[in-house]
């Protein structure tokens, strides 16, 4: 049997450090499009994203502070404010399954998450939440 989702948005804040300024510019353009995202910049080879997201997806969000090489970066730090209100698309109710692929360019189906415990990217086809 499957939990029910929970809809219950947090905010996440990553700050990571990619091996150039070319990298951290790219990677802010890709991941900037999450629709989880609320904002990712790049500062030199610094990068800074915040997300919102729903409680569930709290382990998506601390797989790149565990493995930063999975989105290119040397190292990557995760925080989890209680006083930061902000919104992403997501959030905002704004994202609907339209897209084959991932905004960010990901493809879900290559994922070993995906399906158990992930159902892939609420912009995305593949997406099966409601």
């Amino acid at each position: 049997a499957s939990m029910p989702e929970c809809r219950e948005p947090i905010c996440a804040i990553l700050v990571g450090q990619a091996a150039s300024e070319a990298l951290a510019a790219k990677y802010a353009e890709e991941y900037g499009r999450c629709p989880y995202a609320a904002m990712y910049t790049a500062t030199g080879r610094l990068l800074l994203g915040v997300f919102v997201l729903p409680q569930d997806k709290r382990w998506w969000i601390e797989i790149p502070a565990e493995r930063p090489e999975l989105l290119g970066l040397e190292h990557a730090d995760l925080f989890f404010p209680d006083l930061v209100a902000t919104s992403s698309p997501w959030s905002r109710g704004e994202v609907q399954p339209v897209l084959a692929v991932a905004p960010c360019g990901t493809d879900c189906d290559a994922c070993p998450w995906y399906r158990k415990p992930c159902q892939g990217c609420p912009a995305a086809l593949a997406w099966t939440g409601s």
